[in-house]
């Protein structure tokens, strides 16, 4: 599901810091290519759309900026530093792969982020739980924060898992597939919070299939398929021939009245249905 959201642009100056920095990054499972020599910078406070087809790598690229997978060959760095040497990277990720069951509340989920702060083996003081009441009623979840996570809806899920980033304190943000399965009211909410963390200069990466918001959403767009085929504004990234080179002859581009672009597929899937 898409919902148009207009907002206005934003010119992202470039840094003497980048937020992220990506060089001759490859990532191998066995004989399989993940990833293949992938280098990109993201300046501070900009919002990066990652998409590309499914197996592109763009999860497993998030992984390697969160510092939970090492590159097999190449470097990241986070305002400078090793991922693992940092606490401002909050990930959040896909709905399938998070234990729904396993019994905590949205309180203890929020206050997960404060781990960094609180300190080995000690207990949360006054101020940690001051933070995590102000990050849920942020994003409108302190009546439920003695809920089970199981028993939330998807973007109340999502809206959790932001209010960890905010009492993390994170400088990163970096979201898979966030808005798959929100209805529209869900998605506007979480659009307001992805306003409100580039208000308070927080840099975004969303992996995401969908290309209408990636166009009109986000100041960069990386189209990955193993390979960075492209990274830039959206306007320069989605033409014709890099469309065509992430996702094969099926997908076409129609432009439009507002000299916008309308993106169609026509792709063959599994029983000849075509979408």
């Amino acid at each position: 599901m898409s919902v148009a959201y207009q907002r206005s642009p934003v010119e992202v100056s470039e840094p003497a810091m980048p937020a992220v920095e990506a060089a001759h990054v490859s990532v191998r499972y066995g004989a399989r290519v993940a990833l293949e020599d992938v280098t990109f910078s993201v300046a501070p406070a900009t919002r990066v759309a990652i998409v590309g087809p499914n197996g592109a790598g763009k999860s497993t690229l998030l992984k390697v900026v969160a510092g939970l997978i090492q590159p097999t060959e190449g470097t990241v760095r986070v305002f400078g530093r090793s991922p693992r040497a940092t606490r401002e990277i909050a990930y959040v990720p896909q709905h399938k792969d998070v234990d729904w069951r396993f019994p905590l509340t949205v309180y203890d989920v929020v206050m997960m982020g404060r781990a960094a702060h609180i300190g080995l083996l000690r207990r949360p003081r006054r101020e940690d739980h001051e933070a995590v009441r102000l990050a849920l009623a942020e994003v409108d979840l302190l009546d439920l924060a003695d809920r089970q996570i199981g028993q939330l809806s998807g973007g109340q899920q999502q809206r959790m898992f932001i209010a960890r980033a905010l009492v993390q304190e994170a400088r990163i943000v970096l979201m898979d597939e966030p808005l798959n399965g929100l209805d529209i009211p869900s998605q506007r909410m979480v659009f307001r919070i992805w306003d409100m963390l580039r208000d308070r200069g927080v840099t975004l990466l969303v992996a995401t299939h969908d290309l209408d918001q990636a166009n009109t959403m986000f100041d960069r767009v990386m189209v990955l398929n193993r390979r960075l085929l492209a990274y830039g504004a959206p306007r320069a990234v989605f033409t014709p021939a890099t469309l065509s080179a992430a996702y094969g002859p099926h997908l076409h581009l129609v432009p439009a009245e507002d000299e916008s672009v309308m993106v169609l597929s026509d792709t063959c899937c599994e029983g000849g249905v075509h979408q």
